[in-house]
């Protein structure tokens, strides 16, 4: 027992220099220490065993760990996969940034596990604690991006509201489908009443003329005899049999210019269209106006460029009558009259010009009134302003259009644009 005692204050003794005059312990790393530590060795498991090391895993309980983890991280990295193909074909999904958000949260749980069952063999503890971090961020950038969707997601209609909205405007389509057959039947009946009643107007129109040409035709006849074979003693009687024969011509022209309307308001009257040579009747039309209405005019006529216009030749004829006979009845008296009738092409459309430097149309004021029925523009000459009203319908019936230049005091150029021809032939549009 003494023995034991004198060692033991020997051994204390001899301790003393060890603990006065031994070397001072390590200071502990700083924090910038480890942070340069932790990167510099992400991926190497120094420092740590082995997962199977730490415990006591038995092969159940180690392998049950690994499987688990291996499944769970498969699982969680295929649905971003789902997600993402998902927000690709419906770009019209609501809140699809929160879909990108829960899918990089789901990765990185998933990396997670991935991690966790690796361990088992290469502890890279270090990886893991990052992944963790990024998890952990990512889950909480879901989160916050939470608190501001679901308020909006709240507002958006369950498919039971959504189902009675369209139930709801169904029904309101239905109505107004309904109405607007409604409308539709008594636009047909309307459409139906103005025909009959167009119909039957043109009728009385046709008629009316008809039956009032001959009389007409009887008095202008009994007024040229009266005129023959009658002596009048009164001055006055010379200008006032004039004054008659004036208004005769003019109320059969009114008549023959009422039928013309209603021929032209008659489109199953129109015979087909054919190729009518310009020339010869270009020239049959410019006597018959010479014949009525004899003046000094200069005709220029240059219809090479086109020889031929596909339309039916009644049409056509009525058409150049009545612009050329215009051309003459309103040239300028104050120099002479110069009238061009010429083709070409105008946009791939043959097109009949003709062109005076007659008094010409204040195209500011009277414009919008062109081609009205009984609209006449210089008063001063006699006329039933039928003529344009009946060459744009004639026109129209055609498939083309009838176009106005004109200027006063230097004339008027009417454009006569027909259909572009679908095949070629002669006269066709030059290629480019």
């Amino acid at each position: 027992m003494f023995a034991r005692t004198w060692l033991w204050l020997a051994a204390c003794f001899l301790s003393v220099p060890a603990w006065a005059g031994g070397p001072a312990p390590a200071a502990p790393p700083t924090l910038a220490d480890q942070f340069v530590e932790f990167f510099a060795r992400l991926l190497s498991p120094w420092g740590f065993p082995a997962r199977w090391h730490c415990g006591h895993w038995t092969s159940f309980h180690g392998w049950l760990y690994i499987v688990s983890d291996l499944m769970i991280w498969a699982a969680y990295f295929a649905i971003p996969f789902l997600l993402i193909n998902f927000i690709r074909q419906r770009r019209d999904m609501p809140f699809n940034r929160l879909f990108w958000l829960f899918g990089l949260f789901i990765f990185a749980c998933g990396a997670t596990h991935l991690l966790d069952a690796l361990i088992f063999w290469v502890p890279v503890y270090r990886l893991s604690g990052l992944v963790r971090l990024i998890t952990a961020l990512a889950s909480w950038g879901t989160v916050l991006a939470l608190f501001g969707v679901i308020p909006k997601a709240l507002l958006l209609k369950t498919p039971t509201e959504l189902e009675s909205i369209v139930q709801a405007r169904t029904t309101e389509l239905a109505a107004t489908n309904q109405q607007l057959q409604d409308v539709a039947a008594q636009l047909r009946q309307q459409n139906a009443t103005l025909a009959r009643t167009n119909r039957d107007l043109d009728t009385f129109v046709y008629t009316a003329s008809h039956d009032l040409k001959q009389p007409v035709l009887n008095l202008s006849g009994l007024l040229e005899e009266l005129t023959r074979t009658a002596t009048f003693a009164e001055p006055e009687a010379g200008p006032m049999l004039k004054m008659v024969d004036a208004s005769l011509n003019q109320l059969l022209g009114t008549i023959q210019s009422l039928a013309e309307v209603v021929q032209v308001q008659r489109p199953a009257h129109l015979l087909p269209p054919e190729p009518v040579e310009l020339q010869p009747l270009v020239e049959e039309v410019l006597r018959n106006v010479q014949n009525l209405h004899p003046n000094t005019a200069t005709w220029t006529l240059a219809l090479a460029n086109i020889p031929a216009l596909h339309l039916e030749p009644a049409t056509l004829r009525s058409v150049l009558y009545n612009l050329l006979s215009n051309a003459v009845k309103y040239a300028d008296p104050t120099r002479p009259a110069q009238i061009e009738v010429r083709t070409e092409w105008q946009h791939g459309q043959p097109t009949l010009v003709v062109q005076d430097n007659g008094l010409g149309i204040d195209l500011t004021r009277h414009g919008t009134e062109l081609f009205k029925l009984f609209r006449r523009f210089h008063d001063h000459i006699p006329g039933t302003g039928l003529g344009l009203y009946l060459v744009q319908r004639q026109l129209e019936q055609a498939g083309g259009h009838l176009e106005v230049e004109s200027e006063v005091g230097k004339g008027s150029t009417f454009r006569v644009v027909l259909p572009a021809p679908t095949r070629p032939g002669p006269g066709s549009a030059p290629t480019q």
